[in-house]
């Protein structure tokens, strides 16, 4: 609740400030699973720091909870243009690859 309440008054006082939008993003996605309110703040991030690879990754995971597998690759995709050391994210989007391909065999 802290952490709420000190990101919170960070971004009235300064609502452009990258950081409180990332800490805030990771406190409802993480403290309290709110993916709804956690998405526009790694959005805002984004606005800021169109490469910020955390937010990338938040937002895929995000996406990929909300079922938007499209969003989901494009996150995922940018993230490892940027950062391609992150395994995580590269099993991610084999894990969906995966799937299509079994889906369309399926077809």
């Amino acid at each position: 609740r802290n952490n709420e309440v000190l990101f919170t008054r960070t971004l009235v006082d300064v609502p452009w400030s990258p950081k409180a939008h990332y800490n805030l993003g990771v406190f409802y996605l993480d403290e309290r699973g709110d993916a709804r309110r956690a998405k526009p703040h790694f959005e805002s991030v984004l606005g800021f720091y169109p490469d910020h690879v955390l937010s990338l990754m938040c937002l895929g995971d995000i996406a990929s909870g909300e079922r938007d597998f499209d969003a989901m690759e494009r996150y995922y995709r940018r993230v490892l243009e940027l950062a391609p050391a992150q395994e995580a994210v590269r099993r991610e989007l084999e894990r969906y690859e995966q799937h299509n391909r079994q889906q369309g065999e399926r077809r």
